[in-house]
């Protein structure tokens, strides 16, 4: 095993709690507990950290799981439209699933429209990661900006979503769409990816991270460190000190979702 990687793994058995740890948003069908059939799931948000949203609803007689981290300029707009348009009354699964890439795309371009008349700059330090778990088999996840989503297979390699990758046997392409409507103040490359995929018997985590994890280490650097971290909470307090420990200068705040 290479030097570096036994470091990271040996910082992460002495992680210590940073920041401020916040309480999930998840409305009425939220219980205390955290493992749920087929994943896992922990949170880590340093303060003045943005927003991140973890919440869960039944439908049809199975879980259907909202993860999200925001920038504080779009967190409340997307999170809301979100929440509104995905979880309506008398939804099946196949129309949640059918029409959850929709609704991240319309969420981005409302809350766009919001902060252009509210003369606020949507720039590159900005953004979100937002998944959506459906029956812990099946996903559908999203990024914008500096902010990411990571899948990372059980050999330990890992891919930011709306990347082309191959996991040992099998390749699986990305479904990606791109929203852009030329206004001049969005980078180039801040571009909304969204991405619909199968939870793969290889499938072991998944990543959501803002722009103060990602400008400190690589995403692989970041599938090193956690890896072997069974226990989801730890996991996500291990990213966001060691973020710390290199001196990160923006927002700190990361969900860590681990398929059983």
């Amino acid at each position: 095993m290479d030097l570096k990687v036994i470091f990271r793994i040996f910082k992460a058995l002495k992680v210590k709690r940073l920041g401020k740890k916040p309480v999930e948003e998840s409305g009425a069908f939220y219980r205390r507990r955290k493992t749920w059939m087929g994943f896992s799931h922990g949170f880590y948000m340093v303060e003045n950290g943005g927003s991140l949203v973890a919440r869960r609803v039944e439908v049809e007689g199975s879980d259907v799981w909202l993860f999200g981290v925001f920038d504080q300029n779009m967190g409340n707009e997307m999170k809301n439209y979100m929440q509104t348009h995905l979880f309506e009354e008398d939804i099946n699964q196949d129309q949640i699933w059918k029409r959850s890439k929709e609704v991240v795309k319309k969420a981005f371009i409302c809350t766009k429209r919001k902060m252009y008349d509210e003369d606020i700059i949507i720039g590159d330090a900005g953004g979100f990661a937002t998944v959506i778990v459906m029956k812990s088999d099946k996903f559908i996840a999203a990024n914008f900006g500096k902010y990411k989503a990571v899948v990372v297979c059980r050999n330990g390699m890992a891919s930011q979503i709306g990347w082309t990758y191959q996991i040992i046997e099998r390749e699986l392409l990305h479904l990606r769409c791109s929203v852009g409507d030329g206004d001049e103040r969005i980078g180039r490359s801040s571009r909304l990816v969204v991405a619909a995929q199968k939870v793969e018997h290889n499938t072991s985590l998944v990543i959501l991270a803002s722009e103060g994890v990602w400008e400190v280490m690589r995403i692989q650097e970041a599938a090193d460190l956690i890896s072997h971290i069974e226990d989801s909470e730890t996991a996500a307090e291990c990213l966001a000190e060691e973020a710390i420990n290199r001196m990160s200068k923006s927002t700190i705040s990361c969900i860590v979702i681990r398929f059983h």
